[in-house]
Formats: C-alpha cells, sequence, structure tokens
C-alpha cells in the first residue's frame, strides 16, 4: 500500500533512518513494535512500532 510506505519512510526519516540501510526481510515482530536490523553499525537493530506496519485505515 502506497500510502503506508509513505508514512513508513516518514517515520524512518523522522528517527534519522535510512531507508536503503533497513533490511525488512529481518523483521522481528513482538509486542506492539518490529525490530528491524539495518546495514548500519551505528543503528544495528531499529525499532518500529507495528501501527506503520499496519493498514492506515487503524490509524
Amino acid at each position: 500500500n502506497e500510502e503506508r510506505l509513505i508514512s513508513f519512510k516518514k517515520w524512518l526519516n523522522e528517527h534519522n533512518v535510512i531507508w536503503k540501510n533497513v533490511d525488512i526481510r529481518s523483521s522481528i515482530l513482538y509486542g506492539g513494535s518490529a525490530l528491524y536490523s539495518t546495514s548500519s553499525e551505528e543503528l544495528p537493530i531499529i525499532e518500529i512500532p507495528t501501527s506503520l506496519l499496519m493498514s492506515s485505515e487503524l490509524a
């Protein structure tokens, strides 16, 4: 969903996360957050609220 991707990238930008460094395939969903590994050594793991990954209709 394009709208969700835009809000997701916006969230990453607000948290100074470079989109191309995020490996979505290695996500681990737990609780209310998703952990993503990144290729950046400063940010080995970033925590992303699953609300960003769910339908934007719920937001």
